[in-house]
């Protein structure tokens, strides 16, 4: 970066409102009614493409804010999303269960500096299970060195049967001091959030990005919002 802190910061204002000129936001519209129940940033659309589409059995709604977001390792690398709120932590299990997702990399805490950010979407002590619309989500360890939770999640199948998987649950809790979280290799898609699940995840996407596939940064962001909207939230998360 040759352009020097303020020309990146212009650069980044330039663009700061950048859509792609074909976005719609068609879902998100339709619950608008529901929005204060669904979401806390009502400024920040779901766009339709991309969007995650739930079909998990006996779903209240196929709505969930989240977006695949591609990289150059994968069109689905990451599913970006909203942290979740009480009353959508079930449709937040039911995507990571029906994308068969491995791995949730959370980028906040539950309260910053006094302000709710996220709500609590797994059991924090070894040994206990919550459940959520059927879904049982077991803490079957926890490695603090690397602020690792491993779950076991249990399900109900439509056929009547029952399944188990592993859910690797990374919790950055000092973002943006250290590297990026020890995710194992998969090629499921990564679940990202932050709170809005704009900012911080929308950086770490890019952080990836990078790392592949060298990119001008102008492109990457309207790439990045080619898939989610608003991606990258500010110039300060920009330039680091």
């Amino acid at each position: 970066m040759d352009m020097g802190v303020d020309a990146l910061r212009a650069e980044y204002r330039s663009l700061a409102k950048y859509t792609v000129p074909e976005m719609t936001s068609d879902a998100f519209i339709s619950n608008h009614e529901n929005l204060d129940e669904l979401l806390q940033y009502q400024d920040v659309p779901c766009q339709d493409q991309h969007r995650i589409v739930l079909k998990w059995p006996n779903a209240p709604t196929d709505y969930i804010h989240a977006n695949y977001v591609g990289t150059p390792l994968s069109e689905k690398r990451f599913i970006c999303t909203q942290g979740p709120l009480d009353n959508t932590i079930p449709e937040f299990w039911m995507m990571v269960l029906q994308e068969e997702s491995e791995t949730i990399v959370m980028l906040c805490t539950c309260i910053e500096t006094g302000k709710f950010k996220c709500s609590q979407y797994w059991p924090e002590i070894v040994g206990e299970t919550k459940t959520f619309a059927g879904i049982e989500v077991t803490n079957m360890m926890v490695k603090p060195s690397i602020a690792l939770t491993i779950l076991n999640i249990k399900f109900g199948k439509p056929d009547g049967t029952r399944e188990t998987r592993e859910v690797r649950h990374y919790q950055w809790l000092d973002w943006p001091d250290r590297g990026v979280p020890p995710c194992r290799l998969t090629s499921m898609p990564i679940i990202v959030h932050c709170s809005a699940g704009i900012g911080r995840t929308g950086t770490i996407v890019a952080i990836e990005y990078i790392l592949v596939e060298c990119a001008n940064m102008c492109d990457l962001l309207k790439e990045l919002r080619h898939y989610r909207a608003y991606s990258i939230q500010n110039d300060m998360v920009r330039g680091t």
